[in-house]
């Protein structure tokens, strides 16, 4: 399975990359890096493991053809940075959240999870429930 994890350098992801790569899938890591490259620990996983230097609301189109399920964990975490600027954290969190949700819709991606290990009501404004199985 080909899995796209959003922020899969971030807290939750760069614990969930590993696991997903034990398992045998193949991970798409799209993140800012914001924070320095998380997974350079697990190694280069030639041919399993991709990351791409790339902003949620921005991120290519292309990226989620070919790709079986996304887990999304992008965001801007903790209420003290949200509250450093809180469009920010609405156009990165939500408007980014949902934004990955259609791409990842529009090329058929039947499995998508979202998680987050920042406080998360009202995220899910707008967005729909496409399925929901195991990866």
């Amino acid at each position: 399975m080909h899995v796209l994890v959003t922020g899969g350098a971030g807290y939750i992801g760069s614990t969930l990359v590993p696991v997903l790569l034990a398992r045998g899938h193949r991970v798409t890591v799209v993140d800012r890096f914001y924070f320095g490259d998380t997974l350079a620990t697990i190694g280069t996983h030639e041919g399993t493991l991709s990351r791409v230097r790339a902003d949620v609301r921005r991120v290519d189109p292309r990226m989620f053809e070919g790709v079986d399920g996304v887990v999304d964990l992008a965001g801007i975490s903790n209420d003290p940075a949200c509250e450093l600027d809180a469009e920010l954290t609405r156009s990165v969190n939500l408007e980014g959240g949902k934004r990955t949700h259609r791409l990842a819709h529009a090329a058929g991606v039947s499995r998508i999870v979202f998680a987050s290990s920042c406080s998360v009501y009202g995220h899910g404004e707008g967005m729909q429930l496409v399925e929901t199985s195991p990866l």
